[in-house]
């Protein structure tokens, strides 16, 4: 089990730079910053304008929408990047779910002919080595690189799974030494179990909040569901 530190998050923006992990914000105020993102790139001057085109960084999934029909009230949390580093071995189309589901969007079961996997990405991340897509994707080099001017925004996670969306963000962030900013969903159980097997041997990831002592643990299993005398604990952060 391993203690985690809490670092930095490479923000492009100075928009979110006032929070800090457990903050509480709900729907409103943060579609107010949705809208203040949306007007940041308006007047975005950066080398890299293919933000404007690419709505996996602004407005992915339809993030307002979402929030907007959800409502409730959202946590600030930055997961340190060391657990995705040591744990994160996949990333949306990676994984094939069959014969357990009759319904499966892995690269394979499509036919994603360009898709390229997480572990061929981080290898190539480590090594230096600058790889060509034969298609325009999110799995770019020049997508990648744009994370070394920072993350635009915090992964919204609207569901009490997750990652429900951002794994790309996740793992780019993660590689290059940023804390992961996300805004989680709140419940009652202050419980997020893993939405889908990203993790060491295809495995879930569960997340166990401690509101008051602003602590998260986190837990590995085979199973989706959370269990935790069953599964296996990888490690805590407490937030100062």
């Amino acid at each position: 089990m391993k203690t985690y530190k809490q670092s930095s998050v490479n923000h492009q923006t100075d928009i979110f730079s006032d929070f800090k992990s457990f903050d509480a914000i709900n729907y409103n105020d943060l579609l107010r910053i949705q809208k203040k993102i949306e007007e940041w790139t308006k007047n975005y001057n950066g080398i890299h304008s293919k933000i404007y085109r690419n709505s996996e960084f602004i407005n992915y999934p339809p993030t307002t929408e979402k929030i907007l029909n959800l409502g409730g009230d959202y946590l600030y949390l930055e997961l340190p990047y060391e657990l995705f580093n040591d744990y994160l071995t996949a990333w949306t189309h990676d994984i094939c779910l069959k014969p357990d589901s009759l319904k499966c969007d892995c690269y394979k079961c499509n036919n994603f002919k360009y898709h390229l996997t997480w572990k061929k990405i981080k290898k190539n991340i480590l090594n230096g080595i600058k790889w060509i897509t034969k298609k325009k994707s999110v799995t770019s080099y020049s997508i990648f690189e744009t994370f070394g001017l920072g993350i635009i925004k915090p992964i919204y996670n609207y569901s009490h799974n997750w990652p429900q969306i951002g794994t790309h963000r996740i793992a780019y962030t993660s590689i290059l030494k940023s804390d992961v900013p996300f805004f989680f969903k709140t419940n009652d159980k202050d419980v997020y179990i893993g939405d889908l097997p990203y993790f060491r041997n295809k495995e879930y990831c569960h997340m166990k909040l401690n509101r008051m002592d602003k602590k998260i643990k986190f837990y590995i299993s085979s199973f989706r569901d959370f269990d935790e005398d069953r599964d296996e604990k990888i490690g805590e952060i407490i937030y100062k």
